[in-house]
């Protein structure tokens, strides 16, 4: 959202902000993407995970920290472990 970058499903862009989302699951990105727009809730940046074969939550969560648009990260994990 603050680079105006966009390779989800979701046709909308939301409102750049300071909330960071990190999902397991496309799908879910795509309905909180949706929501966000018609209430008005801005990214910072917004991050599909899917099988994490090279990365994990925690290069994310490492990468969000040290973003300066970034005040706050969101996870969706499906499985812990």
């Amino acid at each position: 959202p603050i680079s105006g970058f966009n390779a989800t499903f979701a046709n909308l862009m939301p409102k750049p902000g300071s909330v960071a989302f990190v999902s397991q699951s496309g799908a879910m990105i795509t309905s909180v993407l949706d929501w966000s727009v018609g209430q008005k809730v801005g990214f910072s940046a917004v991050i599909s995970v899917g099988a994490m074969m090279d990365v994990d939550f925690s290069d994310f969560i490492e990468y969000l920290a040290n973003d300066e648009n970034t005040k706050s990260i969101v996870l969706y994990m499906e499985t812990i472990g």
